[in-house]
């Protein structure tokens, strides 16, 4: 994983301009996947922009979820247990 998706500043919502201001952990094998993968469910053709927005979407909620693991949450008892 590159350093710039833990740069807070290239995980912003990229600028129109395309490739150029993408993170660099964004390929464009990966921009190309993206479309294909998501083009079905889309009623208007998807842009070059659309895909990085959407990479750089995940790629902070990745991080959001990584932050969380950092910070553990007290496990929870289940159910049919009772407190002692």
């Amino acid at each position: 994983m590159s350093s710039d998706r833990k740069n807070p500043a290239a995980t912003q919502r990229p600028p129109e301009g395309g490739r150029s201001h993408a993170p660099d952990w964004i390929t464009d094998e990966l921009i190309a996947d993206t479309i294909s993968t998501w083009q079905p469910h889309y009623d208007f053709d998807l842009t070059e922009h659309d895909a990085i927005e959407m990479l750089v979407n995940v790629g902070r909620l990745f991080d959001l979820l990584e932050a969380d693991h950092d910070h553990p949450r007290p496990r929870k008892l289940p159910r049919n247990q009772e407190h002692d």
